[in-house]
C-alpha cells in the first residue's frame, strides 16, 4: 500500500507538471496528453479497487487517495472538453471532402450537427471556458 501511495504521488506530480493541465500547450498537444494520461490513470485506478477489496477481505478500512480521486475528476471534465474538440475537428475534416454541388444537400445535416455541438458546448463546466480549446470551438 505504501508503494501504491508513492506511485499514485508520482504520478499526480507527473500529471501537473507534463499533463493535459500545463498551460500554454496545443489544444491537439492536450488531446494526446489527456490519452496518454488516462491510460495510466486507469491502470492506477483497477490497482486501487483490487487494494480495497483486499481491504474489504481483511475488514481493513479502505485508504484514502485524494490526489487519485482529484485525477479521476479533472480527467472526467477533461475529456468533454477535448472528445467535444476532437468531434469538431474530424466532423468539419468531413465536410471538407464535400464537392460544392454536394453541400447544398448536406446543408441541413450539417446544421443539425453544428446545433448538437453548439448545444454540448453551453453545456461545459464553467471552470474549461478559460481553456484554448474552448475558444477554438467557440469559433
Amino acid at each position: 500500500i505504501n508503494d501504491f501511495k508513492k506511485d499514485v504521488h508520482k504520478f499526480r506530480a507527473t500529471y501537473e507538471k507534463e499533463g493535459p493541465v500545463v498551460q500554454d500547450i496545443t489544444p491537439w498537444e492536450a488531446v494526446e496528453r489527456l490519452k496518454r494520461f488516462k491510460d495510466e490513470f486507469e491502470v492506477r485506478d483497477r490497482k486501487q479497487r483490487i487494494y480495497q477489496c483486499g481491504e474489504d477481505l481483511f475488514g481493513l478500512p479502505h485508504q484514502q487517495y485524494p490526489k487519485l480521486d482529484s485525477t479521476r475528476k479533472e480527467l472526467g471534465i477533461l475529456s468533454q472538453l477535448y472528445d467535444l474538440y476532437v468531434a469538431v475537428l474530424n466532423t468539419i475534416g468531413q465536410w471538407k471532402e464535400y464537392l460544392w454541388v454536394e453541400v447544398f444537400e448536406h446543408t441541413e445535416d450539417m446544421q443539425k450537427q453544428i446545433d448538437l455541438f453548439a448545444g454540448r458546448c453551453k453545456k461545459m463546466p464553467k471552470a474549461l471556458r478559460d481553456w484554448p480549446a474552448y475558444h477554438e470551438l467557440k469559433k
